[in-house]
Parts: C-alpha cells; sequence; structure tokens
C-alpha cells in the first residue's frame, strides 16, 4: 500500500531509509530535549537506529507502517523521518507522523511537510482522512496543524497527546 511511496516538495524529497542512515537517526533521536516533543521513546544506543531502519515497513495483523527519511533537497542530509500508517479495517485513514532533527526546527519544515502529504495523499486512492497525534507540549506542531485546518478531536487513547484529522475528499 505504501511501496513506493516517495513524497516530494520544493525543498524536501523522501527515500527509504539506509544504514549509512543510523548515526544522523540516532542524532535525532537520541536527543533528550526533542524527544519531550514526539511520542516515542528516546534512543540510547545506535544499535536503536539499526533498528529502526530494519523496521521501517512493517505489517502487524491490520496495520501496515511504512517509515521513510526525509532529506534536504539542498545538501541530500537526512534531517528527519516520515512515518506513514493505515489499518485495514478503517483503510480510508491514514496516520501521519514526522519528525525533524532539533538543528532543523523553526525553518518552516512541518508546515512544507504536511502540505507535501496532504497534497499527495489526496492522490492516493481510497484515503480520505488523514490524523496526527501531537504531544500537547509541541506547540510548534499544534500551531502548523490547526493553521492547516486540521481539527482536534475528543480522545482518551493517549491522554499526553491532541489527535488531530484531517477530511480530504467530501
Amino acid at each position: 500500500m505504501f511501496e513506493g511511496a516517495n513524497f516530494e516538495s520544493d525543498r524536501l524529497i523522501t527515500r527509504e531509509l539506509f544504514d549509512s542512515d543510523a548515526e544522523e537517526l540516532f542524532r535525532i533521536y537520541s536527543d533528550k530535549e526533542a524527544m519531550q516533543y514526539r511520542g516515542a521513546a528516546v534512543m540510547v544506543r545506535i544499535e536503536d537506529a539499526y533498528k529502526m531502519i530494519a523496521n521501517q515497513s512493517l505489517k502487524e495483523g491490520n496495520l501496515l507502517r511504512k517509515r521513510l527519511g526525509i532529506i534536504s533537497k539542498s545538501n541530500g542530509q537526512l534531517i528527519g523521518t516520515l512515518l506513514l500508517t493505515r489499518n485495514k479495517s478503517t483503510i480510508e485513514e491514514c496516520e501521519i507522523g514526522f519528525s525533524f532533527g532539533k538543528r532543523n526546527w523553526g525553518r518552516g519544515l512541518g508546515k512544507e511537510t504536511l502540505e507535501m502529504l496532504e497534497l499527495q495523499l489526496r492522490n492516493i486512492e481510497g484515503i480520505e482522512i488523514i490524523k496526527a497525534w501531537v504531544v500537547k507540549e509541541n506547540v510548534a506542531s499544534i500551531h502548523i496543524f490547526e493553521k492547516a485546518q486540521f481539527i482536534a478531536m475528543q480522545q482518551t487513547e493517549y491522554p499526553k497527546s491532541n489527535l488531530y484529522c484531517k477530511r480530504l475528499k467530501e
């Protein structure tokens, strides 16, 4: 369902993750300060990065997950990751998540990534709703989703996060 999925914008492109990305992934996901704004655990060993790479495409029961590297077109460097999730039982929904290394914050990359995803997910047959979880302390991401007209939904599944949804097709 996400095989061959690659996204592109003016400054960004996505691609599969490679073992050569492990060092930068570890730098991004071992930063304790930055990780307080993400829903994942802090990486503590470089092996955690290799595990992320090995598990970039997963099928777990009804869930299909694909993690891609987000690459800066200007220098070809890995600057973050994108996670796409679809549930076979609610196939019209696509859950997204993206993270950038702290040195790339404040450059409009979150907004650009969200616009890129929304534009290209509209063209994938069957996707009608985009969902995203945002840690409540992540004010910058909350602002990005609200400005993009995502709606905050009531939920109790993850009390430390907000769930944002947007219908792509009416």
